[in-house]
């Protein structure tokens, strides 16, 4: 049985760390940042089919890697 008079009990919404984290971590992937911006102005040249996932994903992993144990720290 539940009390109509008792206090919301539902908890915050915290935000998301995350991308602040990422952000954060840039700095540590300026190599995979600089092929990934090559990638992508030479996409822009050239146009076509092509994309730079794999360039994106590899920026991306390095930014995680950085972050992972920052973000652990939000979960204790």
């Amino acid at each position: 049985m539940s009390d109509v008079n008792a206090p919301n009990t539902e908890p915050e919404e915290v935000p998301d760390p995350l991308p602040v984290l990422r952000e954060e971590c840039e700095h540590h992937c300026t190599a995979f940042k600089a092929v990934y911006d090559a990638c992508a102005e030479r996409i822009e040249k050239e146009g076509g089919e092509q994309n730079c996932a794999l360039e994106f994903f590899d920026l991306l992993e390095c930014i995680d890697h950085c972050a992972a144990p920052k973000l652990a720290k939000h979960f204790v």
